[in-house]
C-alpha cells in the first residue's frame, strides 16, 4: 500500500472515530466479495479446528486483523499502525480486497492479531493492489 492510501484511511478512521459514537475499534479485513463503504457487515463464522474449516457457528462480530493503539492526531505513530496492520494482513492472508472497518466493541480471537469487531462497518476501502 502506497503511503497516501495509509493516509487516507488514517483520515476516514479519525472521521469515523469523532463522528460516530458507536465506531470506537477498528481493524484491517481482507475479503474477496463487493462491499462498499458504510456497509454493515454481518458476523464472522467461527472456525472448526478439528475438521480445518468453517463452522455453522456465528461469532459475535466480525474478524480483521487488529490496529494498535490510535492518537487520532494526524501523526507517523497512527499511520504506522495501520501499516502493520495491513502489512500483516497481506503477508498471512490471501484476499482480493482490503478494507478498514470499524464497530461498538471488540474482542480477542483465537488467530494471532485478530480482533473480534461488534457491529461492525466499512469504513474505507483500499483501492485495488
Amino acid at each position: 500500500m502506497t503511503r497516501t492510501y495509509i493516509k487516507e484511511a488514517m483520515d476516514a478512521i479519525t472521521t469515523a472515530y469523532k463522528n460516530n459514537k458507536h465506531i470506537r475499534y477498528f481493524g484491517v479485513r481482507g475479503d474477496d466479495t463487493g462491499i462498499t463503504v458504510g456497509q454493515e457487515l454481518d458476523p464472522s463464522y467461527d472456525w472448526d479446528y478439528e475438521n480445518d474449516r468453517q463452522s455453522d457457528r456465528k461469532l459475535s462480530g466480525t474478524c480483521a486483523v487488529k490496529i494498535g493503539y490510535l492518537w487520532y492526531d494526524g501523526e507517523e505513530e497512527d499511520l504506522e499502525e495501520v501499516e502493520k496492520a495491513i502489512a500483516y494482513l497481506v503477508k498471512n492472508y490471501q484476499y482480493k480486497n482490503i478494507s478498514v472497518i470499524g464497530g461498538s466493541d471488540q474482542e480477542y480471537g483465537a488467530d494471532e492479531n485478530e480482533t473480534i469487531i461488534t457491529n461492525a462497518e466499512v469504513i474505507y476501502i483500499f483501492p485495488d493492489r
